[in-house]
């Protein structure tokens, strides 16, 4: 976990939580969705230096 108490010039109380992506895959089918397609990327320059991953899932009938 991070937290960020400064952000932009602005005082800010946020928490970041970094999950792996195949644990929420994981949760994700468990809830009924299928998971159709993954991206991971590396950080860009003004980033944390995380890997970050965006999931599309839908809902299965």
């Amino acid at each position: 976990m991070r937290t960020l108490t400064e952000w932009w010039g602005h005082e800010v109380d946020v928490d970041f939580h970094f999950l792996r992506p195949a644990d929420v895959a994981e949760e994700l089918r468990g809830a009924g969705f299928r998971v159709e397609a993954e991206l991971e990327r590396g950080p860009y320059p003004h980033e944390a230096e995380t890997r970050r991953c965006c999931l599309l899932a839908r809902r299965e009938d």
